[in-house]
This record gives structure tokens, C-alpha cells and sequence, in this order.
């Protein structure tokens, strides 16, 4: 019932679907995939019944009655577009590496977009599950060709789950928008705090991490700036709910200021954040305050206490842990970072190595 009237409220699109080489799964993949593939080269196949292409919709009554109808949709809509190339960043999606199964003359390509499979136990579970109960009724392990993911610890997991070649290249965004080369102070002058989320375990997390990173800056003369995670709720938000101090507020305006603000900044203070993961990934100093570093799911492979975070909450632990960081050299520095980095969350500039799996995987 719920499915048919998602339905009876898609808009009906009567035009036939034109052929490209590229397929985009999923509308929601677009944010990611206008960095990797030209528009032109593009067609995009909607799952979320934004609207339903009824020349597709006729010809799927009439084939493939072995599969559902949906399946039927799908496997008509990609027979069409003739597509060398089937990509999608919406990768907790499991119906995606179904589809290997239901038509396999494409390459398909899984781009992880964040770390919410890990950090939500029920999406976690969700996901887990459903693949590995297709696993159990089919024989044979859900799959795509390439599977681009942040990190090793991604990799663990789901190389257990979902058959094909898993690369590490961090993620699409963060390598789009490279970091410039530039001298680094050796005197950390500012400060920079990521907002985790506003609900209600986030935000109280939050408010304890502020008010101690306000206290060490006054006490230090650094400058801090709070970037608001979430733009609904603006600075006056902010401002009445975090500790109050002479600190900056940094609205979140669009995806090229967000990264281009973030790789000016010489030093991150956060909880947890894919934004200060990528900070990382970069060369960024950065301190976490987070009882489940670097995520849950993986945070028993790693210390309560590290290099650069901790799970206390304490001012005492706060300020050791912020000092400890701003006294690395910036040669040790990148050391660690690209250490860490490799476990969590990766750097491939320009998105250089996925554009070459991308560029051979198109000639086939």
C-alpha cells in the first residue's frame, strides 16, 4: 500500500530513456557523481519514485516475468540506456549490489559517501542484514565490480559481505577540492570546532567539547570558530546553546565553501565528524573528543586514548590532548595523519586513481 501510493504521486515521465555510458543509480548519487563523470555522458535512474518513466514501465510488464516488478523496471530502464558504467553513492543501499544479478553486461561502481553504516547500529544492521540474507537465499554473495571505500576499516567488513574489487580512495568530495601547499606556522593561531549533529546525545557531547575548547583558546589567545554542521538552525541556535565567548560562527553554505574554508584551517577540535576524518586525511592537525573513536563498529580496534583523541571529557584531558597535538612538528604531523588516515579515511587528490578505474572500466 505504502509502495502504490509513492507511486500514484511520482510525476509520469513518457519519454524513452536516450543512451549513455554512464548510469546514475539513485537521484541522491548526483551530488557525488558530477564530480567524477561529465553531464552529457550521464543518465539517471530514479529509486526513490521521484517519477516513473511509463515508456520503461509498459515494456517491463511484457519481460523477465521471473523477476519482480521492480527488478523488471530496473533491468528494462538499464537494457535501454545500454550504459558501460552503472554508478551509485548512496553504497547503504543494498538493492544496488543486487543488480549485478539481474543484468550484468555493466560495470558497476559503489562510491561510499559516508560513515553511517558504521556510526547508525540500526542502518548498520539494516544493511548487514539484508545482504547477508540474500546471501543465504541465493548462493552467491551481492556484488559490484568496483567498490570504492574511505578506508581499511570499511574494508573489513564489507569484504565479507558483498563481493568485488574494494579500493581505498577516500572520499569523492574531499579529493575534488585539494588542498593547496602552503607554508605551515609553526604557532597555532586558530581553531576550528565541527558541530556533530543537534540531537539530543550530539548536542550535550558538543556543549561539554565548546566550553572546554573556549576556555583553552581564551587561555591561549587562539581564535575559534564554530562551523554549524547543520544550517536549519543558524547562529542564533548556536550562540544560546554553546558556551557564550568572543568565537566566530561559520554558517554551512554549500559543499565548495565548506572544503575550501576547511583547508585554510591549521587545527580541528570535534567529536566526531566525516568532515574532521577528512581534515585528517589531508595533513589538518586535528583533536577528538569522541567515546567510540574513530566510529563505532571500529572503536575497539583502537585505545580509549590516542595520539590525537581521547573519551574523557575532562578539562585536564582535554588540554593534555590539545597540547600534545599543537607540539607536533608539522614533519611528525603528516606522518601520523597518513598512518591514521589509511585505517580510516583516505586522500586520492583530483580523485586521480578513481578517475583512471573509471576511464578503463568506460572502453570495455
Amino acid at each position: 500500500m505504502k509502495n502504490l501510493l509513492k507511486l500514484l504521486s511520482s510525476k509520469w515521465v513518457f519519454e524513452k530513456p536516450k543512451k549513455r555510458k554512464i548510469l546514475i543509480y539513485d537521484s541522491c548519487s548526483l551530488n557525488y557523481s558530477k564530480y567524477l563523470f561529465p553531464k552529457s555522458r550521464c543518465e539517471l535512474l530514479n529509486v526513490r519514485y521521484e517519477n516513473i518513466n511509463m515508456y520503461v514501465g509498459i515494456l517491463s510488464l511484457f519481460s523477465n516475468y521471473n523477476l519482480s516488478l521492480v527488478d523488471r523496471y530496473k533491468k528494462t530502464f538499464i537494457d535501454i540506456v545500454s550504459p558501460k558504467i552503472v554508478y551509485t553513492a548512496i553504497d547503504n543501499n543494498p538493492a544496488f549490489f543486487k543488480l549485478k544479478a539481474i543484468s550484468n553486461k555493466p560495470i558497476y561502481i559503489s562510491d561510499q559517501n559516508g560513515m553511517s553504516k558504521v556510526a547508525d547500529s540500526y542502518k548498520q544492521e539494516s544493511f548487514y542484514g539484508d545482504l547477508k540474507k540474500y546471501t543465504k537465499e541465493n548462493k552467491k554473495m551481492p556484488e559490484a565490480d568496483h567498490i570504492f571505500l574511505f578506508g581499511k576499516n570499511d574494508r573489513d567488513r564489507i569484504s565479507k559481505t558483498i563481493k568485488g574489487k574494494i579500493h581505498l580512495f577516500g572520499n569523492t568530495k574531499n579529493n575534488h577540492f585539494v588542498i593547496k601547499r602552503k607554508k605551515v606556522k609553526k604557532k597555532i593561531t586558530s581553531i576550528m570546532f565541527i558541530s556533530s549533529g543537534l540531537w539530543p546525545v550530539a548536542l550535550k557531547h558538543d556543549q561539554i567539547i565548546f566550553k572546554n575548547l573556549t576556555k583553552f583558546c581564551k587561555k591561549n589567545n587562539i581564535k575559534l570558530t564554530f562551523y554549524g554542521r547543520l544550517d536549519i538552525s543558524g547562529e542564533t541556535y548556536h550562540r544560546n546553546n554553546f558556551e557564550k565567548g568572543d568565537w566566530v560562527y561559520l554558517p554551512r553554505v554549500n559543499t565548495a565553501k565548506t572544503y575550501n574554508n576547511l583547508n585554510k584551517q591549521q587545527m580541528l577540535v570535534l567529536s566526531h565528524s566525516t568532515l574532521g576524518f577528512q581534515a585528517l586525511a589531508k595533513g589538518i592537525k586535528c583533536a577528538f573528543f569522541y567515546t567510540c573513536f574513530p566510529e563505532k563498529g571500529c572503536h575497539l580496534k583502537f585505545p580509549k586514548t590516542g595520539t590525537f583523541w581521547t573519551n574523557s571529557l575532562t578539562y585536564y584531558d582535554f588540554e593534555k590532548t590539545l597540547n600534545k597535538v599543537i607540539s607536533f612538528s608539522a614533519t611528525h604531523w603528516k606522518k601520523i595523519a597518513k598512518k591514521y588516515s589509511k585505517k580510516i579515511l583516505g586522500y586520492d587528490p583530483g580523485n586521480i586513481k578513481k578517475k583512471k578505474i573509471i576511464k578503463m572500466a568506460s572502453k570495455l
